[in-house]
């Protein structure tokens, strides 16, 4: 009987195979997509606990590592501008009130009901919100920064806040 070694012979043949085996693996998810992301988030719903220690081990690993920090800090850069613009877009791309358009990406999301944070610290709505989270646009109102201060003063709201937030 030989002494054969199946994980030094799976190193070598994935070392001697590493781009095929990578494209073909892209193919499979490109044409599975749906059924590995049903698959995973059933899994996720079964056990989020064991999920979220996993993810907060590769977190705790990865944020040790600077280049890897960097890419994630310009991904997240990129998803919030690409968000902030596909939102823009929906409500119209332009203020509600007089019509600015010039530069789309200064406008400002309103909440057309008011509610304040608990904390003193963000006593405001910010862009995360709006950003991270699936909300009904029907709550908001496209404003330039000129016509979402008036809004402000005229709810009675102090200028300071109006200008923080």
């Amino acid at each position: 009987m030989s002494n054969f070694d199946r994980k030094s012979y799976d190193q070598e043949y994935y070392k001697n195979n590493r781009e095929r085996i990578i494209e073909k693996n892209r193919k499979y998810y490109a044409e599975n997509r749906d059924d590995i992301l049903k698959k995973s988030r059933d899994a996720y719903k079964l056990n989020p606990e064991k999920f979220k220690a996993i993810q907060k081990r590769s977190w705790n690993k990865n944020k040790q590592d600077p280049l890897w920090m960097n890419e994630y800090r310009r991904k997240r850069r990129e998803y919030k501008r690409q968000r902030v613009m596909s939102l823009i877009k929906q409500l119209g791309g332009k203020c509600m009130r007089c019509g600015y358009s010039v530069y789309p990406v200064i406008l400002q999301f309103h909440h057309k009901t008011l509610v304040k944070r608990q904390t003193n610290e963000y006593p405001h709505f910010t862009r995360g919100e709006i950003l991270f989270k699936d909300v009904s646009l029907k709550d908001y109102e496209l404003l330039c920064p000129n016509c979402h201060c008036e809004k402000h003063l005229e709810l009675g709201e102090e200028v300071e806040e109006v200008v923080t937030g």
